[in-house]
């Protein structure tokens, strides 16, 4: 019997407790493993606490989680930034992480903190070069791309959106800055150009599913202040429409959004990603995608057709940098304005070539992104680590 600590922001709303509940899953069926988990904070996100949540997989979690400084283990599977594993929990230590979503990794997280891990594990191949341009390292690095959740699968029900146009774009994302160059989402300028590309259309409307950490009534108040305030400097009048959705919502209720009918295409300006899962979300959903085009989500997305933003590489702005995530000389992208806003109004205008790749693409998705797919080679990277030997 191996003595596993799966260790992680497990109970958090946030893409790493996505990914850590997906490693879950895999090692949760491991004959012969004492699996425990030591449930960690991802910044300022709120937790899953209700033992019925993701169909009682909260409550086994809660039932594995641990308190005090973990020791002693066979084997660590640790889910963090590299900088924050510790191989004194176990004789054998895999580290997985999304690395970082710029040109380059801070050197010191290849060597020593990937250096000391007996495996480590990225969900990207962008995510994987952010390493190994970064230095040298004899540890293995493997690539274990995340999944979509199988919710995603199902036909979706109505949703009360309470939306006034019939022709919505959606974009998902938690806000990553307090201003249009800090943040990696790029929410901000998403909005400017949507709305002067727009301008004066009452048929169009942006749905923005977002918050800044938080899914509080504090942060709805922080965040619709924060949307109004950037539509009031663009001398925004009422169209196009805007519409915030704030808060938690379940994976049925995310699905059903994705496949609203009133929905028509998944928009994002970001400036990186380690992997990306509103876009695998909304290409397994059938939506087409306009995205900047490039990093990590490139990767299934070029599995078909989808609509490709252009960029530039651009130095990360100086008020990021704070020499542990970020350095000085990374860059990330910047989607160009003419190309986002060119992108926008051509499907507007033709929007049934795109439906039909997002509805080819979903097929290559839904077959090769599941979770299941990704169990399978989970336990051929990581499987030997725990066989009794």
């Amino acid at each position: 019997m191996k003595k596993v600590l799966l260790r992680g922001p497990i109970l958090s709303r946030s893409g790493y407790g996505e990914h850590a509940r997906q490693v879950y899953s895999y090692l949760e069926k491991l004959p012969n493993v004492d699996l425990k988990v030591q449930a960690l904070p991802w910044g300022i996100t709120p937790w899953y606490l209700n033992s019925n949540d993701l169909d009682g997989m909260v409550g086994r979690i809660l039932s594995k989680t641990i308190t005090g400084n973990p020791a002693g283990y066979d084997v660590s599977v640790q889910i963090q930034l590299p900088n924050e594993w510790d191989t004194s929990i176990a004789k054998k230590n895999i580290g997985i992480t999304a690395a970082i979503e710029t040109t380059f990794a801070n050197p010191t997280w290849v060597n020593p903190h990937c250096e000391k891990m007996d495996l480590v594990i990225v969900p990207s191949e962008h995510a994987k070069k952010s390493l190994t341009t970064s230095g040298v390292c004899s540890t293995p690095l493997e690539v274990v791309p995340e999944c979509y959740y199988r919710e995603l699968t199902d036909p979706g029900d109505s949703i009360n959106l309470s939306l006034s146009t019939s022709f919505n774009f959606l974009t998902v994302g938690v806000l990553t800055g307090m201003t249009p160059e800090t943040d990696r989402k790029n929410l901000f300028f998403l909005m400017k150009w949507f709305v002067e590309e727009f301008k004066n259309d009452p048929d169009v409307g942006l749905v923005i599913k977002t918050n800044r950490g938080r899914e509080t009534s504090i942060d709805r108040k922080g965040t619709a202040s924060l949307i109004h305030k950037i539509l009031n400097e663009l001398g925004h009048k009422g169209t196009p429409k805007i519409h915030l959705l704030h808060g938690s919502m379940s994976r049925n209720e995310m699905n059903s959004l994705y496949k609203d009918e009133r929905i028509k295409a998944f928009i994002s300006a970001t400036r990186g990603e380690g992997f990306g899962l509103p876009h695998i979300e909304a290409a397994a959903s059938g939506l087409p995608v306009i995205a900047t085009n490039w990093s990590a989500h490139k990767e299934f997305l070029d599995k078909g057709k989808w609509i490709r933003v252009d960029y530039d590489l651009v130095n990360v702005p100086k008020e990021k940098i704070d020499n542990q995530i970020f350095v000085e000389g990374m860059q990330w992208a910047n989607p160009r304005e003419n190309s986002f806003k060119s992108s926008l109004r051509k499907f507007y205008q033709k929007p049934d070539l795109p439906k039909k790749w997002a509805q080819e693409l979903s097929k290559t998705i839904l077959e090769e992104y599941s979770l299941q797919v990704a169990q399978t080679k989970y336990e051929a990277c990581i499987g030997e680590f725990f066989r009794d030997t």
